[in-house]
């Protein structure tokens, strides 16, 4: 995919994400709380391949409390490096996301009971193969 995005559907729903509880309705940028609610919306933000920490720190290198639409591509391109997700697959996931919406803090604390029950029985299930060996 060249290094040049230019997406209306892209951008409007980084609009509308950068907008959704923000104090200040002039925003040209989106917050980190604001792209983990978009990630997590899109299920990219899924506690397996993609972690709070994963996008907490990719957005601090910027150095800002917000970022610009070119400086979210960028955040996304490194994204892709953690992720190994396609960025072609991530921005289609993002641009089908629905209008924001808070997510419920229990359905996300379930999502990560979810992945770290199948983590350690990954883990129960190697230390029982070990036992035999």
């Amino acid at each position: 995919m060249s290094k040049e995005i230019h997406n209306d559907v892209l951008t409007s729903k980084f609009i509308e994400f950068s907008k959704y509880q923000s104090r200040d309705e002039e925003t040209t940028g989106i917050s980190l709380r604001q792209i983990d609610l978009w990630l997590r919306q899109a299920s990219i933000l899924d506690m397996n391949h993609v972690t709070p920490t994963d996008t907490g720190t990719i957005f601090f290198k910027f150095g800002t409390r917000t970022i610009n639409f070119q400086q979210f591509l960028q955040f996304l391109r490194d994204l892709v490096s953690v992720s190994g997700h396609a960025l072609s697959d991530i921005l289609k996931k993002l641009e089908y996301c629905e209008e924001p919406m808070e997510v419920e803090e229990h359905d996300f604390c379930e999502i990560e009971t979810i992945s770290t029950r199948s983590r350690t029985s990954k883990k129960n299930y190697l230390s029982d193969l070990m036992k035999d060996i």
